[in-house]
């Protein structure tokens, strides 16, 4: 088979005894090849060939790239030809434990890992400079003493760097989770130089950090002191779990020592006080995505519209529409990207919790609730409010209630207000990843989500307590009508996320 292109703006596709003969001026005629004929013209290209034959179709239109891009994987060469190895720079690598919690399992956790160690002391990879190795799906422990989620070994720490001298991003997740793993201070990974991002449990830092993710886990309450001491001059992302012990001067003198941070994750600890009520001038200047609880987020109102990206956790009723329309008047027109975490409280005292009782309706006068035991939904007088207080949101996320995925289709209105929205984020309890009915069922309601709302790309359930999760891929016709919805695993919000390979 060959591909030519004629001076005539021809192509021309000869196989054995026939020939097609495409105009490359008019995608339509290519648009018009029924998806079943491409697995049967790429069985006749040189396998050669395949690869970068497929990628160049793949760049005429979004309606080719969805047929020939799965094609890609219909024929894979292997080989061992070590120079392969060369021209990786980033390995990033996710496991789940199997039912076997034996190491020799060749699918576990334990053995994978072995096997990317050998492979990266044979030499295999010397110009790698980022190396990713994450656990989900719960704990697995070595046959070994490590307790926790798995170890490296010592010989590879200590050969890690001359193996890859480039390596400057470094990411064990779920490794030695146990406070009484002491593995990760005798690995000697803590010594390897010039490591610019580090995600892993440990107690002691290098300063030349720009990424710091901590979680001593729960075995024991933790405080964050120690971390606020720390003088981290590179650093541009934080995030802190499961910490205690909150001291509020003590957390304001480490952010105004780090105006560099960009990202910061607070969410999940179990104290309030990280900041004052009165923020100094030029408070955090290049923070452009925040994660934390209503109450942290109040106080970092005056800050909030330079965001792009904000997740708040553990408000009531409509905390977060008082926040964002009566606290910011101005709303924040630079964010794209927001995550709801919302609970409809039925208290019988809420009357003294700022914003709980708060209310917009549709004409934009502002509201307090008569009952002292007034609840509101996401889905009652709520999402007009965030739809002119964020009006350029491109993902919105909804946790802390589960709400059947066909209870969006009363609010499309108000999502279709959203000109640039895409992705859709929700917590329902009623689909299960492990099973055809419901995964079904799930297509079904997904697709009448899509259709209320024609701009989604994307419906991510994220009910459960790790990735992957469900996801229905929304596909549409040239003119933008709904398709179908191709129903499979994804993972979370992309915004602020964008070096994350399992976001």
């Amino acid at each position: 088979v060959s591909l030519t292109t004629f001076p005539e703006n021809y192509l021309v596709l000869n196989s054995f005894h026939h020939s097609m003969r495409l105009s490359t001026t008019s995608q339509g005629l290519f648009v018009n090849i029924s998806p079943e004929l491409y697995p049967i013209i790429v069985d006749h290209l040189p396998l050669y060939a395949t690869s970068s034959t497929l990628l160049a179709l793949a760049l005429t239109n979004h309606h080719i790239s969805e047929i020939v891009l799965p094609l890609l994987y219909s024929r894979l060469r292997l080989s061992d030809d070590r120079t392969f190895g060369h021209v990786v720079r980033e390995l990033h690598v996710i496991c789940k434990p199997s039912l076997s919690h034996n190491i020799q399992n060749p699918g576990s956790p334990g053995a994978v890992i072995r096997r990317v160690e050998e492979v990266i002391l044979s030499g295999c990879l010397p110009f790698l400079h980022t190396l990713e190795l994450t656990i989900v799906w719960g704990r697995y422990y070595d046959s070994g003493s490590t307790l926790g989620c798995g170890s490296l070994t010592k010989a590879f720490s200590a050969r890690l760097k001359q193996s890859c001298p480039r390596l400057r991003c470094l990411i064990l997740r779920n490794f030695g989770e146990y406070c009484e793993d002491v593995w990760i201070g005798e690995s000697g990974i803590l010594q390897i130089r010039d490591i610019a991002r580090l995600a892993i449990p440990l107690s002691s830092l290098p300063t030349s950090l720009h990424t710091l993710e901590l979680s001593p886990g729960y075995i024991q309450s933790t405080s964050v002191s120690p971390i606020f001491k720390l003088n981290l001059p590179c650093l541009r992302s934080l995030t802190l779990a499961t910490f205690s012990d909150m001291d509020t001067e003590q957390s304001m003198a480490f952010f105004e020592r780090h105006p560099s941070i960009e990202h910061l994750n607070i969410a999940s600890n179990g104290d309030t006080g990280w900041f004052s009520s009165d923020l100094p001038d030029r408070f955090l200047p290049n923070l452009l995505h925040l994660t934390a609880r209503w109450a942290e987020a109040r106080l970092l109102a005056p800050i909030l519209p330079q965001l792009l990206s904000l997740s708040i956790h553990r408000s009531i009723n409509a905390q977060i529409p008082y926040l964002l329309r009566s606290v910011i008047p101005k709303g924040l027109p630079l964010l794209e990207s927001l995550d709801i975490g919302q609970s409809a409280s039925v208290d019988n005292d809420i009357t003294a919790i700022e914003g709980s009782l708060w209310y917009e309706s549709k004409d934009g006068t502002f509201h307090q609730a008569r009952k002292r035991k007034q609840s509101r939904t996401v889905f009652e007088s709520f999402m007009h409010s965030i739809v002119r207080a964020c009006p350029n949101l491109e993902e919105l996320a909804f946790h802390g209630s589960l709400f059947p995925l066909l209870y969006f289709v009363s609010i499309a209105n108000d999502l279709n207000d959203l000109p640039h929205l895409k992705h859709l984020y929700y917590e329902g309890a009623e689909y299960d990843i492990h099973s055809d009915v419901d995964e079904s069922l799930f297509a079904s309601h997904a697709k009448e989500v899509a259709d209320a709302v024609p701009g989604l790309v994307s419906i991510t359930n994220i009910a459960k307590a790790h990735p992957p999760f469900l996801v229905a891929r929304v596909r549409r016709n040239l003119d933008g009508k709904l398709s179908d919805v191709e129903v499979g695993k994804g993972f979370g919000m992309k915004v602020g996320y964008e070096d994350e390979t399992f976001p």
